[in-house]
């Protein structure tokens, strides 16, 4: 064999090798304790906050904490932070200028001081807040497809990002779509951490999507796995981190461990994640440093961040009690 052939052949070996790999890691019990703090979790006040309805989701604005809800008096509720301002139920189902027709809740976002906005069958719908107030502009954009199931639609790089629930047979886990609204790609392989299950991967691997408000990076967190996917380019494979945190449970479907959707700033992303030992809030760089491990001292179902990155805002539906917390986002 002459030495040009060796060269050639060790760098089809590498090259082989480096194709194959999979970009996935596992963060230690040690590592955990070592990040672990407390956050400390105070009632916004004294009054239970019986929001009518099954609680969605949860942002927080400058003076609001708004709930989508389902099967409520209305579409959203906005729960006051301040004195000053006052807690209103708003909107309306139905196909007339500013009402809502099947709004994804996942995609909420916010966008300015008392305003924030969501997708809703094709259409962006952007809601601004006042007291007992919200002002509903419908934009339709060509970027939505109505026709598209959406289930976390978010901004990424050209175009959106979707969870892949309407074409499942390619084993990719996200559709791409470019800003004329048609599908542009497929990426994310399905992990194949139970190759067992005989159960759909689309719920065996349910999850929800992050992005940055740069639309430059995502972020997976599983619903029955302690595990985080990070993307910062479309084109390379994700990083996957797995926790050794402990689940009473054995079947996959029946643990709960990320829940809720996450909170993003262009620095940070927030995810809630549930424990045999409770709740707790978890900081994560975007490159998937596990940077913060914030034991809650009070269990919430639903949370957010205050735009100014100073307040956490957390809600549990069972005990009707709003919470708040100082962190540094």
């Amino acid at each position: 064999m002459t030495t040009k052939n060796a060269w050639l052949i060790l760098c089809l070996l590498l090259v082989t090798i480096g194709a194959c790999k999979v970009h996935e890691k596992e963060l230690s019990q040690e590592y955990l304790i070592s990040v672990t703090d407390t956050l400390e979790m105070r009632p916004l006040s004294s009054d239970s906050v019986a929001v009518e309805g099954i609680v969605l989701g949860l942002l927080a604005t400058d003076h609001f904490a708004v709930f989508p809800l389902d099967r409520g008096p209305a579409p959203f509720y906005a729960q006051s932070l301040t004195a000053d301002k006052e807690s209103f139920y708003f909107g309306h189902q139905g196909r007339g200028p500013g009402e809502f027709i099947h709004f994804d809740a996942k995609s909420l976002r916010h966008i300015e001081k008392d305003v924030f906005g969501l997708y809703d069958s094709g259409r962006f719908m952007r809601i601004a807040l006042s007291s007992q107030r919200a002002d509903i502009t419908a934009e339709n954009l060509a970027h939505t497809r109505p026709d598209m199931p959406s289930n976390g639609f978010k901004p990424y790089r050209d175009g959106f990002v979707d969870l892949n629930i309407a074409h499942p047979d390619n084993n990719k886990e996200l559709v791409l779509y470019d800003t004329s609204g048609e599908i542009s790609g497929y990426m994310g392989d399905y992990p194949n951490w139970d190759a067992s299950s005989e159960m759909d991967k689309r719920f065996l691997y349910i999850k929800n999507i992050a992005s940055s408000p740069d639309a430059q990076s995502l972020a997976l967190f599983y619903g029955h796995y302690y595990a985080a996917r990070f993307y910062r380019n479309p084109e390379t494979e994700p990083l996957t981190v797995r926790l050794q945190l402990s689940c009473s449970q054995s079947d996959a479907m029946q643990r709960k461990c990320y829940v809720g959707m996450p909170y993003a700033t262009n620095t940070s992303v927030w995810a809630l994640c549930m424990t045999e030992d409770g709740a707790e809030l978890h900081e994560w760089s975007w490159t998937g440093k596990l940077r913060h491990r914030y034991i809650l001292s009070s269990p919430i179902s639903f949370f957010s961040i205050t735009p100014s990155g100073k307040t956490l805002i957390g809600y549990n539906p069972d005990t009707q009690r709003l919470f708040q917390a100082d962190i540094h986002a």
